[in-house]
């Protein structure tokens, strides 16, 4: 799934409990977190995303900097409320 700042996500778990965010190692996909996700949701909220150019966020036209990855992370919890 998308949403307006082009981050692929995957949102699993029951809708008003706690969020947990998992981020991946560069080069990987959220899909590492398969087997741990599988317990998580029983409490948790668990959002996995892909950086851009991994996963299947589309690689954007700038440089890549930690502040960058943080602000469209921010964004993305923003959207999704």
């Amino acid at each position: 799934m998308q949403v307006g700042t082009n981050t692929s996500f995957i949102l699993e778990g029951k809708r008003n409990n706690p969020v947990l965010v998992l981020a991946n190692s560069l080069a990987a996909s959220p899909s590492m977190w398969d087997t741990q996700v599988k317990s998580w949701v029983k409490n948790y909220q668990v959002l996995r995303f892909s950086y851009p150019g991994h996963g299947d966020t589309v690689a954007n036209d700038k440089v890549t900097t930690i502040d960058l990855l943080a602000a469209e992370l921010m964004a993305l919890l923003d959207q999704l409320n």
